[in-house]
């Protein structure tokens, strides 16, 4: 969380991930473009065809409009442009969607005109250069309506939403189901063909029209900086390639009959047991960590990286119990950096907070890891831990010894100095932490004053 900028909330996309989606976006632009720059050529060097495998047809002439159009509504639908171009992205996105209209009603009324459903399926298999197939049709149709209402907020912001979630349901299904059937049948009769160009242009295109809506709509939580936005991320890919994965499995299964169906469905309910479970431990690891990044948080000062009056009260309570129940002294060390005030006076905030940074490491390369350290006022630090009175002496002492060496080697005409006062509890005292620090915080002006004494 320290990495996030300040004054965002979790909520709002990351800049990052909103730079990868756009990268993403011109590739695939730049491949659907790419692609019926090819049709294009083979239309007119039809030699070309043969260097190509069948599946690989060039687009339909409505198909190759559809994508030119599409491709281009969805570049011209950037935020970098303004109202005017965004409105000549909608007009090319209703006019894909009412051309793919046209074609479905075509297929439709011939469907409807006496024609049976194998002759016209046989019809469409061979519809390469001069016309569009119902999957191809239907494709285009929720792509043009997603560009229209692309941009949608408000009223229509939910419309457009539910569009996007259809439109790509629609395309995942029709692209999943022409993979599927390539692999396993691609031979079957009357098998309604589309050209693996079309369906590539369709799933770009359509993962275009998806990004450009995420931040605008409900998906932007995946875009956002948080945890389960993070989480959502990850996840993902997993949910979208596990069915289908699943899916391949049984069918090749069932194919070659390698075992039972029944011990099939078992086989698969397992595997989707084991892999939901596998998720379930994720999900509960990334909550867990981000409940204890919020409780350190919520306990850690972000200067000095020591905990904060809030962590070191109830840490050093903690410490207090376990030295009384082991019969060990608990000592707690009050530390005052003087002069800041001055510091920030003449060489500025920047130069008092370095101090203050400076005072934090020498606690830290004085102290055991077992040792409570906080700052727990502006200039004030405090040290909690099971010490005699001989060895929180010694400790103050190391202090003292700790900043002269820095004083040694610092560029800055102040000194890093410190006021110490201490106070040691033995095991049968019943003195409470708040106590304790009261007794050390006058310990420590007592020293102050000393030194103000002596100076006089």
């Amino acid at each position: 969380m320290a990495a996030d900028s300040p004054g965002l909330l979790l909520s709002e996309p990351d800049a990052a991930v909103i730079e990868r989606l756009a990268v993403g976006e011109r590739v695939c632009l730049a491949i659907a473009a790419a692609t019926a720059l090819v049709s294009a050529i083979e239309w007119f060097m039809p030699g070309l065809r043969h260097a190509f495998p069948p599946a690989w047809a060039p687009l339909s002439g409505e198909a190759w409009c559809a994508t030119v159009a599409c491709g281009i509504g969805l570049y011209l639908a950037h935020p970098r442009f303004g109202r005017k171009t965004h409105k000549v992205s909608m007009a090319l996105g209703a006019l894909v969607a009412a051309g793919s209209t046209a074609a479905l009603i075509h297929i439709l009324v011939s469907l409807l005109s006496g024609t049976t459903i194998a002759q016209e399926l046989h019809r469409l298999q061979f519809q390469v250069i001069s016309g569009m197939t119902p999957q191809a049709g239907l494709g285009f149709l929720m792509l043009g309506l997603m560009i229209v209402f692309l941009q949608a907020t408000e009223q229509l912001g939910v419309f457009a939403d539910l569009l996007c979630w259809l439109m790509a349901l629609v395309i995942l299904t029709l692209s999943s189901a022409q993979i599927i059937g390539s692999i396993d049948s691609p031979d079957a009769p009357f098998r309604l063909y589309t050209s693996h160009q079309t369906m590539l242009c369709l799933v770009l295109l359509g993962f275009v029209a998806l990004a450009r809506r995420t931040p605008h709509g409900v998906l932007r939580i995946v875009l956002g900086r948080g945890t389960g936005s993070r989480v959502a991320r990850v996840l993902a890919p997993i949910l979208l390639f596990l069915p289908f994965l699943r899916e391949g499995i049984r069918a090749r299964l069932f194919n070659f009959h390698r075992m039972p169906s029944h011990y099939i469905t078992a086989l698969m309910a397992s595997i989707a047991v084991g892999v939901s479970y596998l998720l379930l431990l994720y999900l509960a690891w990334r909550i867990n960590g981000l409940e204890e990044e919020v409780h350190e948080l919520s306990l850690r000062d972000p200067l000095t990286d020591l905990y904060n009056l809030r962590g070191f009260r109830f840490l050093s309570e903690q410490a207090l119990r376990m030295a009384r129940r082991s019969g060990r002294p608990f000592s707690l060390l009050f530390i005052d950096v003087d002069g800041l005030k001055q510091i920030n006076d003449e060489l500025g905030h920047k130069t008092g907070s370095d101090f203050l940074v400076q005072t934090a490491e020498i606690l830290k390369e004085n102290f055991r890891e077992a040792d409570v350290l906080g700052r727990i006022g502006g200039d004030e630090f405090a040290v909690a831990g099971q010490f005699d009175e001989a060895e929180i002496l010694y400790a103050a002492e190391r202090l003292r010894e700790a900043a002269n060496l820095r004083n040694a080697t610092t560029r800055y005409h102040i000194p890093l100095s410190f006021s110490i006062g201490h106070v040691t509890s033995s095991p049968g005292s019943r003195d409470s932490l708040d106590e304790m620090l009261a007794s050390a915080d006058e310990a420590m002006y007592q020293v102050k004053r000393q030194r103000k004494t002596v100076l006089r």
